[in-house]
């Protein structure tokens, strides 16, 4: 039997180019290491992105956005990081999502205005969804609300519990 366990938050000026797709409700989160290793190796990056965004692209359908990536284990994020991570997360989730029209990232960091500005210059034709300090686990499903006070919107991230 499955449970849901929601924790509800508003999340702080999301960067989001647009509020159009809003409301969105169970997204599967998929969660990718940025930097497990010791030091920040974009090669290593863009293998984990590859691969996470490969097989979710097999499990999940084709709901627009069909995942919302979560970026976790991250010390620091300099501007050059910053810009690669933009790089690989578009040229990654476009192979995966070609029909897709909308990403949604979530960060451990409070890196979401920047990444999301990098993200839009990467990939122009997609509405982006960048929210920080958000906790998730590898499984969970997210809601997104509409706009409470300005820019802030309210966020619900669930997991899935099963009786043994």
């Amino acid at each position: 039997m499955g449970l849901a366990c929601k924790i509800q938050k508003l999340a702080d000026q999301p960067y989001t180019l647009s509020l159009k797709k809003l409301p969105l409700k169970n997204i599967p989160i998929i969660e990718i290491p940025v930097q497990p290793e010791e030091e920040w190796n974009p090669q290593l990056f863009q293998e984990r992105a590859r691969a996470s965004c490969m097989q979710a692209s097999t499990i999940f359908s084709a709901e627009d956005p069909p995942v919302a990536i979560a970026l976790s284990h991250f010390p620091y994020c300099s501007y050059k990081m910053l810009q690669e991570l933009a790089k690989v997360i578009s040229a990654e989730f476009g192979a995966c999502f070609k029909g897709a029209k909308c990403l949604v990232v979530l960060c451990e960091q409070d890196i979401a205005k920047a990444l999301g500005q990098a993200l839009a210059k990467q990939k122009k034709e997609l509405e982006i969804i960048c929210l920080d300090q958000i906790d998730f686990t590898h499984g969970d499903y997210i809601d997104l609300g509409l706009p409470v006070a300005g820019e802030a919107i309210s966020v619900s991230v669930k997991t899935l519990a099963f009786s043994s």
